[in-house]
């Protein structure tokens, strides 16, 4: 017991801080309830960050000058994309570290990438029927419950028979955490989305395609799904511009605009923790 707490890794107590940045890293990328996709997303930044402060300096020896001594020098190599996405990666390590009580204070907190407003494509509640007519039938459920409600897509194939229940309005998805694989929605998402006629229509027909297993939309869990290929295919199809997986649940959202619904209400629906994200896109 002594040396587990030596070490800090003794059950039900804070982890011992690090010495160096390096094992912080290591230490942050290691943990479990991050998905391997987002484990390698934040390698990158995390390894291109590391290269220029130097791994072997101690944590509490960064300052915001280094921060953004990095970021600047990043110009020089890559997109200002990118370079916003590395610097997410650095900041999400910081809180990280905050949290667990390393440091008292972030040094990104006030480090930003200035990006120009980013416009998402969207469905025209016109073409809906055109563009569902065009898709596969497995991936025309899928996408038409995401019309309907505007899940994210590990929102959609994590979602569960027993998610769903009745209200005095209608029938409601419970948006919450899977006990199969440890998958939580995206920070904030936690929420309960009333089902429009277009997604209990869907509902309708996907019990009846996937009838084993508890999920909703597959016999057993999908690690992935080939969302993005079938709707290029659809869209080629139908004859009109190209919407991804993502573009499905801006539809949603920018059909419910055209119905006279506020913003904080979609942005809610939609399991935004600010309803600004949803005004600037």
């Amino acid at each position: 017991v002594w040396d587990a707490y030596q070490l800090g890794v003794l059950d039900g107590l804070p982890q011992k801080a690090p010495n160096t940045l390096k094992e912080a890293v290591k230490r942050f990328l290691e943990r479990t309830d991050l998905r391997p996709k987002t484990k390698r997303s934040y390698g990158a930044g995390l390894k291109s960050f590391c290269a220029t402060v130097k791994p072997e300096r101690k944590l509490k020896n960064i300052f915001h000058r280094d921060v953004l001594g990095w970021t600047e020098q990043l110009k020089r190599t890559i997109q200002d994309t990118s370079r916003a996405s590395y610097l997410r990666t650095v900041k999400a390590f910081f809180s990280w570290c905050v949290k667990l009580g390393w440091l008292e204070t972030s040094p990104a907190t006030k480090v930003s990438v200035s990006l120009p407003p980013h416009k998402v494509r969207f469905l025209p509640r016109s073409n809906w029927e055109k563009f569902l007519v065009a898709c596969p039938p497995a991936h025309r459920v899928r996408a038409q419950f995401i019309l309907g409600t505007g899940l994210r897509s590990g929102e959609l194939i994590h979602a569960r028979k027993q998610s769903i229940y009745r209200s005095s309005g209608g029938l409601v998805l419970k948006i919450e955490a899977d006990p199969r694989d440890g998958w939580e929605p995206k920070r904030g998402s936690f929420r309960e989305v009333p089902l429009t006629g277009i997604a209990v229509d869907a509902l309708q027909e996907a019990r009846r395609t996937w009838r084993r297993g508890d999920y909703l939309f597959s016999n057993k869990l999908l690690t992935s799904w080939n969302g993005c290929r079938e709707n290029r295919k659809a869209c080629r199809r139908a004859g009109i511009e190209y919407i991804n997986i993502h573009g499905l649940r801006a539809s949603y959202a920018t059909y419910l605009l055209s119905l006279g619904i506020d913003l904080l209400t979609i942005s809610r629906l939609l399991g935004h923790t600010d309803h600004q994200v949803l005004a600037k896109h």
